[in-house]
């Protein structure tokens, strides 16, 4: 076990080393200030040596910070010290359970369906970070990760902005684009270029749907301007989830990576609130939904004693509504929405809401945003407008807030009120 004589002095434990590449050693480790389980990056020696090298992976960390996805590893914090007298420069991010698409490509291709939704949640991670102009220059099977709650892209600490040449940090061989192995600037498509890549490693030599199939070459163009944007393929591969039903997945569930017990904390009504809301978000996520069984439906109703007309049941309503804060930062925060139909087919949708605090959109993905005072639209994008009853469609944005976030109300779809539990 190591630990960083960081400020505050011994805030980072590191635990084990859990992935190691060119430029960096990944380890699992905690943080004793926050006291949760994190990852933190220490950046190869040779690279922790140049000043020049440090300065960017700090502005670069600074970036990737405000990177806020439901498929990215957040990144927490950036630091410099000194071990033996070598400086050392690392950064902390997102402890994500689960294990990388690269072991599991271990046993073979996976099936095509599976590897597309893989393939359309990591090009839409991708298209989050080059909307905030983060290149991240190191897509490949073993920076996805799979867990129960779905795909994370990891190693956005050691990105780089668009447009940098950054020779140092090229990525792995096999995936890099052609023009940085040539010396040239990072591009948004150069992460393209690494998910064709990917894509490759995952079908093998299945068929895929001819659509698709040219989709993934024109990924693989020696010009980058002949290949299709991050947002261009997650839209083209958006669709009904498949399970991830991966095959190692249970053992890893089996025999969970977390090694620190958690902290015990009391149990209040916000932690039964935030349980109810992960469930929702959970089951929202697999779309699923609740089935009526003997012992909810109750024992059976008596002989009514009064004469009278039978009490006429509530409306059942025409949506419901995850709203989760999933990440939150000096003056700003990150936020999704999974919203579940329950009466009808949608062939397009705009959704409603109100901030009750000052909150303020700053950018969306899957939906276009926009706000008037504290009311917010969200209109669909085109390829997600078809929703079929019982089924939900997710959302998320970054935003902007003086104090704190505290969450919007009166949520309508297409003019009809939302449960919001």
């Amino acid at each position: 076990m190591a630990t960083f004589p960081v400020t505050p002095p011994e805030r980072y434990r590191l635990l084990e080393p859990v992935g190691e590449g060119g430029s960096s050693v990944v380890w699992r480790g905690y943080d004793e200030v926050l006291r949760r389980p994190v990852a933190v990056k220490v950046l190869a020696a040779r690279l922790a040596a140049d000043p020049a090298v440090r300065r960017a992976v700090r502005r670069e960390a600074q970036l990737a910070a405000q990177l806020a996805h439901p498929h990215v590893a957040r990144v927490y914090d950036y630091g410099e010290t000194e071990v033996d007298g070598e400086p050392v420069c690392f950064v902390v991010m997102e402890l994500v359970e689960g294990h990388s698409l690269a072991r599991e490509l271990a046993a073979g291709p996976l099936p095509v369906p599976l590897a597309l939704r893989i393939a359309g949640e990591t090009a839409d991670a991708l298209a989050a970070a080059h909307a905030l102009g983060l290149v991240h220059c190191d897509v490949t099977p073993a920076n996805i990760l799979l867990g129960a709650v779905g795909v994370q892209v990891t190693d956005f600490g050691i990105s780089t902005t668009a447009g940098s040449v950054h020779t140092r940090l090229l990525g792995t061989p096999g995936f890099v684009a052609p023009e940085r192995r040539q010396g040239q600037p990072a591009l948004p498509a150069s992460d393209v270029y690494s998910l064709g890549r990917v894509v490759r490693e995952m079908v093998g030599d299945q068929p895929l749907p001819a659509p698709v199939a040219r989709l993934a070459e024109r990924c693989l163009a020696t010009d980058p301007a002949a290949r299709p944007t991050a947002a261009e393929l997650a839209a083209a591969l958006a669709g009904p989830r498949v399970p991830l039903a991966v095959r190692s997945l249970p053992a890893a569930i089996a025999n969970p990576t977390r090694l620190l017990t958690p902290v015990r904390r009391p149990v209040g009504r916000w932690f039964a609130l935030a349980a109810v809301l992960v469930l929702v978000a959970a089951a929202a996520f697999y779309g699923l939904s609740p089935r009526s069984t003997p012992e909810a439906a109750g024992p059976t109703a008596g002989p009514i004693a009064t004469a009278g007309p039978s009490p006429v049941p509530p409306p059942e309503p025409s949506c419901t509504v995850a709203y989760r804060v999933t990440s939150d930062w000096e003056g700003g925060f990150g936020a999704s929405i999974a919203v579940r139909t329950t009466r009808e087919s949608l062939s397009g949708w705009t959704l409603t809401f109100t901030f009750t605090g000052d909150e303020q959109v700053q950018q969306g993905w899957d939906g276009e945003f926009s706000q008037s005072g504290r009311t917010v639209t969200v209109r669909d994008k085109g390829y997600n407008a078809s929703v079929a009853p019982d089924k939900q469609v997710g959302m998320g944005f970054n935003g902007s807030v003086h104090d704190h976030a505290t969450g919007p109300a009166g949520f309508t779809l297409n003019g009809e009120p939302c449960v919001n539990p």
